[in-house]
């Protein structure tokens, strides 16, 4: 069961349900094409308008449609105008019809929806661009935080060219105001461009330059980008002398800014703009290893907005000596995740508590959505906020994790494809808990209860649908991201169907599966896992459902591809790893991602996940054998296999 909501994923062979043979070409362009929308593009132009709308319900076809649209309209608007108008007209209310059809509201959904924005917004098409902005807040976009972020902060500059300086301001103010919802630091250049304007039309002018100082700061800012926040600098101080004796940053801040300078400079002069740009940014980077800490001039800019510390950032309050005897105040300690997905925030839950642990008196504040909360309800030792709406003074606590910036994220793509921690391991890590503590105090399964009144809903269900009491089997019906789908899951329902009770999970109505002693479940998040902890044996994909197998410990095959299955389930005792053999594919695991292609098709299937039968899921469920993972190897062939096939 994806706990994320996800449009129906196409069929293993990318073809989308029904439609013409045409419509069947396009979806398998759109779903095998992942970095290539050119071809998906010009199919869609063949066909007619309402043809056009109703493949646009595939996601894949959606999105590489809007990548090209820009370049389209631009040429169109050369040669005819009015049908360059008009062909924009169709598409805004193409999408509004989609949204009317209550299409999944995915990732993708408003991932295709930013392009569109940001496309119509370089092409003037404001109004436009502003419905558009309107229809992703409408539809949830706050669940996807750095898409989110995006967005706003092109409606903060829509508002700004459209006259409404009031709104706009507001708009940038609470974003460079709540720094524990900004995106990785990969995407804040582009963020901080787009706030420049509305800041500086709404006259505020101290959070413009802090803006201004954070761009030509950033490690990711590109070449282009850090000279128009340099040459902005020199323009805003009238000059480069006084912006360096400005009082507005810390010394350390003004390094990038000089750095950037010089690298303008002597590019342009010696003619030499590659290696200088190389000097430059390696200088950068040893400037953010020992002395520039992330996000923090947003972090000023939070603690200005609420008002309790009205002191220049370099100082501190001074310590009355009445407090070195009096009674301390417990530490407070706030960590942050601004997005899901749920597996993300079960394997959090062994960090958390054992930060718990290990700070007894402390006050430790989760702050997550609150579509989340009900995940990790009733966790002890951590409190619950909304990141959404309840008011966060981040100089009130003694220190602050942020997770939004993920580091299970950084720390699989440095190491990968030879990853060597699972993500127990690294949030644990960046909460400030060894794995040593953390094997201490708590151990390494997620946490997770189920009430009183859901177990009794449960049975009195289970009662109904299994009344001839046999044995039941839950199926995960598929993951949130297409890559880790197994494609006989279907026929897999149909063979147990023959001796068992199938529960299928999914969290919305689905096609298929039309056999005797088969249950659709599609309930809300708490009744379907009450569910599927009274099952006899889950069979699950890499997603949510697995952790949530190892928190009530019910005894489940995992099927895994792509990533390493060994290390995503190593502290699970109750789970059975069903993965690809190494010896076929060496390739396994390749550590990819919803939009990182298969390594051998360049497709966005994951191929390795075919080379597991319906009969070795059979014979798993039959036979309950111990984890692969488990079995002991010795030393020389561990090292033979970390040789031929690398860790994982």
């Amino acid at each position: 069961m994806a706990m994320q909501q996800t449009s129906e994923p196409a069929p293993i062979h990318g073809q989308p349900p029904g439609g013409t043979d045409s419509d069947i070409g396009i979806g398998v362009i759109a779903y095998e094409n992942v970095h290539n929308p050119d071809p998906v593009f010009h199919e869609w132009l063949k066909l007619d308008p309402i043809r056009r709308r109703e493949v646009w319900i595939d996601r894949y076809i959606f999105y590489s449609c809007a990548c090209c649209l820009g370049e389209y309209v631009r040429e169109q608007l050369k040669h005819d105008f009015k049908g360059a108008n008009a062909f924009v007209a169709n598409v805004i209310k193409d999408v509004f019809h989609l949204a009317e059809a209550r299409v999944s509201f995915t990732e993708d959904w408003f991932k295709t929806i930013n392009r569109l924005v940001d496309e119509l917004t370089k092409l003037n098409f404001i109004s436009e661009a502003r419905s558009l902005v309107a229809l992703s807040l409408h539809t949830g976009v706050k669940k996807y935080p750095g898409i989110a972020q995006s967005l706003s902060a092109h409606a903060a500059y829509l508002h700004a060219l459209t006259g409404r300086r009031e709104l706009a301001s507001k708009t940038a103010l609470k974003i460079i105001q709540s720094p524990y919802l900004l995106p990785n630091t990969r995407e804040l250049p582009a963020l901080c461009q787009r706030l420049m304007y509305p800041l500086a039309t709404g006259n505020h002018l101290r959070e413009y330059r802090l803006v201004l100082w954070t761009g030509v700061s950033l490690l990711h800012t590109n070449n282009l980008a850090r000279d128009i926040f340099t040459a902005q600098i020199s323009k805003t101080y009238r000059g480069i002398l006084r912006a360096l004796i400005s009082n507005d940053v810390s010394i350390k801040y003004r390094g990038p800014f000089i750095l950037s300078t010089l690298a303008r400079f002597l590019a342009g002069k010696l003619g030499l703009d590659k290696p200088i740009r190389w000097v430059h940014l390696a200088l950068l980077f040893f400037l953010h290893l020992f002395f520039i800490r992330k996000n923090e001039l947003f972090v000023v800019a939070n603690r200005v907005a609420t008002g309790t510390v009205q002191i220049p950032p370099a100082k501190r309050p001074a310590l009355r000596i009445s407090q070195l005897w009096g009674k301390r105040r417990p530490r407070k300690i706030l960590v942050t995740r601004a997005m899901g997905g749920i597996g993300d925030i079960l394997t959090m839950t062994p960090g958390l508590r054992a930060l718990a642990a290990k700070y007894p008196g402390a006050q430790i504040d989760f702050a997550i959505p609150k579509s989340f909360h009900s995940v990790v309800d009733g966790m002890p030792g951590v409190r619950l906020l909304d990141i959404d709406e309840d008011v966060i003074n981040l100089y009130a606590y003694k220190r602050w994790i942020n997770l939004t910036d993920c580091p299970a994220g950084r720390v699989e793509s440095r190491q990968s494809p030879n990853v060597r921690r699972n993500r127990i391991e690294i949030f644990a890590r960046a909460l400030g808990v060894s794995k040593r503590e953390l094997k201490a105090t708590i151990g390494f399964l997620p946490y997770y209860q189920i009430k009183g009144e859901e177990h009794e809903w449960a049975k009195a269900r289970l009662a109904e649908l299994n009344p001839e009491g046999k044995s039941v089997i839950g199926i995960q019906r598929s993951a949130a991201d297409s890559y880790r789908n197994w494609p006989y899951m279907e026929q897999l329902v149909g063979e147990l169907a023959r001796d068992h009770l199938v529960l299928v999970f999914h969290h919305e109505p689905m096609q298929g599966f039309e056999y005797p002693s088969v249950a659709k479940i599609v309930e809300p998040l708490r009744k379907s896992i009450a569910l599927a902890s009274i099952c006899s044996k889950l069979v699950v994909l890499d997603s949510s459902f697995l952790h949530f197998s190892a928190a009530l410990r019910v005894p489940t095959i995992a099927i895994i591809g792509a990533i390493s299955g060994r290390l995503r389930v190593k502290d699970y005792p109750n789970v059975q790893l069903l993965a690809p053999v190494k010896s076929e594919y060496p390739c396994y695991p390749c550590w990819r991602h919803e939009h990182k292609p298969c390594l051998l098709t360049n497709g966005r299937e994951s191929l390795c996940l075919r080379s597991i039968s319906v009969q070795s899921v059979i014979a798993a469920i039959q036979a309950g054998s111990p984890l692969e993972g488990g079995k002991m190897l010795g030393v020389f062939r561990r090292g033979l296999n970390w040789i031929r096939y690398g860790a994982g």
